[in-house]
């Protein structure tokens, strides 16, 4: 199993018995309809990549090698609010090419 980083994904770590605390897990964060990154050194991490149950110690890049039709992977939630900027800006043109547009 994959879980990526983030809020909600610290969520499902405390269900699997790891002491984390979601907020300082932010990746991202939407306020006022504005879109903004969470510094990645301010941010904590818990347990990433699971075989079995168990913690293994590889990133989730590294964890990808091996996918097969049995890999669960938990992506978490994202936000999007219409008229909604990124980082204050425009969004970036390879957003706007994968269709994203507000």
């Amino acid at each position: 199993m994959l879980l990526a980083g983030g809020t909600t994904n610290a969520f499902i770590a405390q269900e699997l018995g790891y002491e984390v605390e979601p907020g300082l897990c932010t990746v991202g964060s939407s306020t006022d309809g504005l879109l903004c990154v969470t510094e990645p050194s301010s941010r904590k991490s818990f347990p990433n990549v699971f075989y079995k149950g168990q913690p293994v110690d590889k990133k989730i890049d590294e964890a990808l090698q091996d996918y097969h039709a049995d890999t669960v992977i938990i992506k978490g939630a994202n936000c999007r609010y219409p008229g909604c900027k990124y980082n204050g800006k425009e969004l970036p043109a390879w957003m706007k090419k994968k269709g994203i547009e507000k």
